[in-house]
């Protein structure tokens, strides 16, 4: 390499600083000529993301092709639901007022600030849960089961069944959620929840606190991943077996 080597570094990495900042100052400036309607639709953030469930640890699960067969048409005084095969939910709403709604595969969540709602292809009622004195909610839904988080509680949407549960998780972190047809996970700090959505059962596994960082529902199966180990549940035979994992060389 030649000596004048550092200099010419200098020099473009100096060039590419300035054309950054000048890039920077040229977009602030047609931001600014732009009209304050604009400005503001630009910089609005969508509501419906504040909604959405974000967790760190990632899941590997094989999802389905999803093809959402079911709707909502949410009007002050009614909301209507119609299922796949015609069938037509009315819920009168009292006055309620719609905070969140969504729907994905078989089901559909509404959060409204007295309740949450839900429907499904499995049924031809709304089911109902309250809610009393809770302010966040992050909502993840399945094709067949949907979550609800708040400060207090997880509220568990079984689609197949049409019911709500409520696991109340005060002194816990939540670290994932998912669900895959009729089988369901949840993963807290404390405890793994292997949820069978179609035997409507909830199995309970306290842990010590590892390092997840991977989940996988599989077949009958459910996998979670640490750094030394792997925790599995087995529904046909409703067993949990821990399974060191041998670190490969560096």
């Amino acid at each position: 390499m030649s000596s004048n080597s550092p200099t010419r570094w200098f020099f473009l990495s100096t060039w590419l600083v300035v054309s950054f900042a000048l890039g920077s100052l040229e977009a602030q400036e047609r931001f600014s000529n732009l009209n304050p309607e604009t400005q503001r639709i630009l910089l609005q953030r969508n509501p419906e993301e504040d909604f959405l469930y974000q967790q760190n640890v990632r899941d590997v699960s094989s999802l389905p092709f999803i093809e959402t067969t079911i709707s909502l048409n949410l009007s002050p005084f009614y909301f209507t639901g119609f299922t796949f095969d015609g069938n037509k939910l009315v819920y009168s709403t009292r006055g309620e007022s719609v905070r969140h709604s969504r729907c994905n595969g078989n089901i559909c969540i509404i959060l409204t600030d007295r309740n949450l709602l839900a429907i499904s292809n499995y049924d031809t009622q709304f089911s109902k849960s309250p809610i009393f004195n809770e302010a966040n909610f992050k909502v993840k839904l399945g094709t067949d089961a949907g979550y609800v988080l708040t400060e207090r509680n997880i509220y568990v949407y079984n689609g197949i069944l049409n019911q709500w549960k409520q696991i109340g998780i005060e002194s816990e972190s939540v670290k994932a959620m998912s669900s895959r047809k009729q089988l369901g996970l949840i993963l807290t700090s404390k405890r793994i929840l292997f949820i069978d959505f179609y035997q409507d059962e909830i199995i309970s596994y306290s842990h010590p606190s590892r390092n997840f960082h991977s989940i996988e529902i599989k077949d009958r199966h459910i996998y979670c991943y640490a750094i030394d180990r792997v925790i599995s549940y087995d529904f046909n035979t409703k067993s949990v077996e821990e399974l060191p994992l041998d670190r490969q060389p560096h």
